[in-house]
């Protein structure tokens, strides 16, 4: 259950090209500083918060109302 999580976050915080399992050989943060010092993910961030919560708010209702139906 844990496997690919844990390949994944081994995969973004390792330097080299191929990754150690379980651990990366040389851990590094580097992608993760230009991940959001470089490139505007906070405002993709935001955006996807904003689709996600409105959503929420119009499925919560209708499906309220829809259940309360049966």
């Amino acid at each position: 259950f844990a496997a690919p999580f844990l390949l994944t976050v081994a995969s973004s915080i390792d330097a080299s090209r191929v990754t150690a399992w379980p651990w990366p050989n040389e851990p590094t943060l580097e992608h993760y500083r230009n991940l959001f010092g470089q490139r505007d993910i906070g405002n993709a961030l935001r955006n996807s918060t904003i689709v996600s919560l409105a959503t929420v708010a119009v499925a919560i209702p209708i499906a309220s109302l829809a259940g309360y139906g049966l």
